[in-house]
């Protein structure tokens, strides 16, 4: 066997242990994990396209592939990903939930005795996603990267209607729902963003082991950057708070790409320097809000 033989065999045998590995994390619920075998890949070179078919084929949607790959890249200084990608999640099936009993490593320090206050405040946390993404007509209508949407920002996507039947049977039909014959109920789209929230709970109390002992608010924030996304790209926030180090934490949340462009896109809007006003202003609140939050701890 000639050495490029050799080669491309070692490279099929790590892709598929890749694709073994995507699919046991995303079967478990668990992004987190998922997201660092990605950034695995792309030190070792894996081509994009080889990565966001493997995703794909573990069940994530395409969209939520590529998202993925932005936060590994965004986290890890690899090299440049030039491809403009929604900043939301979905389609991320309800994980397995986490074992009280034992309780994550952090940086190889195992948190024992975390405290337990209480079970997450779905309504508050409702109540705060919901006023961040805004529920819009309840419609079906373009976000501002162009992509159908409905709700509280649940992208609508190639398992959305396998997932609209479980949840709704036969009272919603998926394809007037898609070409905006139909609109959802208020109850309906609470019901859609509790399914599309609870695989996000498992995530929270994986990244953050203390998380039911939070106050709501601080919460609400977390879940928050967890739906949007821009949680799951910053390991470093994570560990900051992890660490009781709230001011350092918030000060690291806002040092992240999307919000960096907004901030930038909208301060030259303001003074002049473009006529064009940016569509995705509302990321900088949205995040500014979080930080404050974080920044007050617990």
């Amino acid at each position: 066997m000639n050495w490029l033989a050799k080669s491309r065999r070692l490279e099929r045998f790590s892709l598929e242990g890749f694709s073994r590995e995507i699919s046991l994390y995303r079967h478990a619920g668990d992004d987190l994990s998922a997201i660092e075998m990605v950034k695995r890949a792309l030190k070792r070179g894996f081509a994009v396209a080889a990565i966001v078919s493997a995703l794909v084929g573990a069940g994530y949607s395409v969209n939520y592939a590529h998202k993925m790959v932005e936060d590994a890249r965004q986290t890890e200084e690899i090299f440049p990903y030039n491809e403009e990608l929604p900043f939301r999640t979905m389609d991320i099936p309800v994980g397995e939930p986490v074992n009280e009993a034992n309780p994550i490593e952090e940086d190889g320090n195992e948190l024992a005795n975390v405290p337990e206050v209480g079970r997450p405040d779905m309504d508050r946390i409702y109540e705060y996603i919901s006023n961040n993404e805004g529920v819009r007509d309840r419609r079906v209508y373009r976000d501002s990267y162009g992509h159908p949407t409905i709700g509280i920002g649940h992208l609508l996507g190639r398992r959305s209607e396998a997932l609209f039947h479980s949840l709704f049977g036969d009272r919603v039909d998926f394809n007037r729902i898609l070409d905006g014959t139909d609109e959802l109920t208020d109850e309906e789209v609470r019901q859609l963003f509790e399914s599309d929230i609870a695989s996000r709970i498992s995530t929270a109390k994986n990244m953050f082991p203390r998380f039911n002992s939070y106050g709501s608010d601080l919460q609400a924030a977390i879940m928050d950057g967890i739906y949007r996304g821009d949680l799951l790209g910053s390991p470093k926030t994570r560990r900051l708070m992890n660490a009781g180090e709230w001011e350092k934490a918030a000060d690291e949340y806002l040092n992240h790409r999307e919000y960096r462009r907004a901030k930038k896109a909208y301060d030259d809007f303001k003074s002049g320097k473009s006529e064009r006003r940016p569509n995705n202003v509302g990321i900088i609140r949205r995040m500014e809000h979080n930080a404050d939050i974080i920044r007050e701890g617990i």
